[in-house]
């Protein structure tokens, strides 16, 4: 089954399951019953499991959403238990944590469709008297549906981000008709996961441009595998808008589409799998890469969803494609955009963001041409010689906002101060390299750009620096001071 056609099953059955909603509620866990146990037979071990859980946490967070467990009721024994619970339909429909509490008959029992294990671990634990049902109409629900809401995500297993992105996204509206009920109840999942990575979620949404590039998972699910959203917050942060949304959209969209021909069809037929296996290789420049793929292709292991004459007929666009690059992905992006974060640091410090600014906006304003030749570039080719080629003022802009890019990525570790942190990342040194400082600044202004913050660097003696910071060190601060004009005969 192509994924259209799964993604237009699915919407239909969410739009079946939102019309069968009655609400949420508290109930006693003896009424729970579980007619439909043979589809899910009990796994004591499981139960074993989960009582140790409960005990561990002191109780278990029922009112989680996807903990919630699916019940079918009829329309007049809900309508007796509102009435003898004091609650009105409405407010029972927009309850959603669990907060009111449902109460039966005695002998009353609750077709609950999935969460036996729940239950039976909840009833073995102390404390744990009530749980959280969903409420569904049972005059004719269909038995797909049913099994669709037995088979619903549970607490054991959480859908990793890419599968929340893409959720959240086709019910919002992407490619057909939205269902808000769904959306909410996606939103209330990953805000129970993270906050903060509901929080970078809805900076998402809010950006049209990032929203739309970050999309491509959708028509590439393969893709989903990489997405992150505990990471999306650094790349609104590093503040370069314009080279993250290159990478989405002209690297990784721009990739995929070329090697499908624009095809969303087969597009939509890559698997993780399929990305996992070619993400970060090129078998156009690499013989071994060339080799293994190839092979991996042929066999079907690689795009195991298309023919061997669809696989073949692939196969040279992404030879073509790999010349000069590695085959992109989410993972490498998110890889890429944690090594740019100091590189994106030491870019900003020589110049100040005005609001709503980014880094390539910025230093295409503080570009200023300074004793530049008119028909000259200036190449740096180590770190004291310095050549020129042809090219006007738009080759000089470009060609320097690469050189600045190239020389953050060089000397960045020696530019930052350390910072503590448990990762296996290249770290700065614990004291910023003044010497290197005013070296890149420098680089900056020869390359015709110009700011506050680089004349200061460059005004600055990185040699009276270093004297500066030895003979305040050189004695203890509590016991012996110098004056401004001490220090400036000892330094000068």
């Amino acid at each position: 089954m192509s994924r259209r056609r799964f993604v237009e099953q699915e919407r239909r059955l969410a739009e079946e399951l939102s019309t069968k909603f009655r609400g949420t509620a508290s109930v006693d866990i003896a009424v729970l019953d579980f007619p439909f146990k043979k589809l899910r037979d009990e796994d004591e071990k499981n139960t074993e499991r989960l009582e140790k859980l409960f005990k561990k946490q002191k109780g278990c967070r029922d009112w989680d959403i996807f903990n919630h467990i699916p019940a079918l009721i009829q329309p007049d024994q809900l309508d007796a238990a509102l009435e003898r619970s004091n609650i009105s339909s409405e407010a029972l429909l927009e309850a959603r944590d669990g907060h009111l509490q449902l109460d039966f008959p005695a002998g009353f029992l609750l077709s609950c469709l999935r969460g036996q294990h729940r239950a039976l671990a909840a009833k073995a634990s102390r404390g744990i008297t009530r749980w959280t049902v969903d409420l569904y109409d049972s005059g004719m629900l269909h038995l797909r549906t049913c099994t669709t809401l037995i088979e619903e995500y549970s607490c054991e297993k959480k859908p990793d981000d890419g599968e929340i992105y893409s959720k959240i996204r086709e019910y919002q509206g992407y490619g057909g008709g939205g269902n808000p009920y769904f959306e909410s109840r996606w939103w209330a999942l990953l805000h129970g996961i993270s906050s903060h990575k509901s929080d970078n979620m809805k900076q998402i949404i809010r950006n049209p441009d990032f929203r739309a590039a970050f999309d491509i998972q959708l028509d590439v699910p393969g893709l989903g595998g990489g997405m992150s959203l505990g990471s999306t917050h650094k790349v609104f942060g590093m503040k370069c808008h314009e080279l993250m949304l290159s990478y989405l959209d002209d690297n990784i969209r721009g990739f995929w589409t070329k090697i499908f021909r624009g095809d969303r069809q087969a597009m939509l037929k890559v698997s993780r799998a399929d990305v996992k296996a070619l993400e970060l290789k090129a078998p156009g420049a690499c013989r071994s890469d060339r080799i293994s793929l190839h092979g991996q292709l042929r066999e079907g292991k690689i795009f195991g969803a298309f023919t061997e004459r669809e696989r073949e007929a692939m196969w040279p666009d992404i030879l073509s494609e790999t010349t000069d690059r590695l085959i992109p992905s989410l993972s490498s992006f998110f890889a890429d955009v944690h090594y740019l974060k100091g590189p994106a640091d030491c870019v900003k410090a020589l110049v100040e963001l005005w609001p709503d600014e980014t880094v390539p906006s910025a230093l295409e304003r503080i570009f200023s041409d300074a004793n530049q030749e008119t028909d000259r570039c200036i190449i740096q080719q180590s770190e004291s010689t310095f050549i020129s080629i042809p090219g006007n003022r738009s080759d000089r802009l470009e060609l320097g906002v690469l050189q600045i890019w190239i020389g953050a990525m060089r000397d960045y570790l020696e530019m930052l101060p350390e910072k503590e942190d448990d990762s296996l990342v290249a770290k700065p040194r614990s004291q910023p390299n003044e010497r290197i400082g005013y070296e890149f600044a420098s680089l900056a202004y020869r390359l015709g750009f110009e700011s506050e913050e680089i004349r200061y660097q460059i005004q600055r003696s990185p040699d009276e620096e270093i004297a500066r910071k030895t003979l305040l060190k050189a004695r203890d601060p509590t016991r012996y001071k110098y004056d401004d004009a001490d220090v400036a005969n000892f330094v000068g």
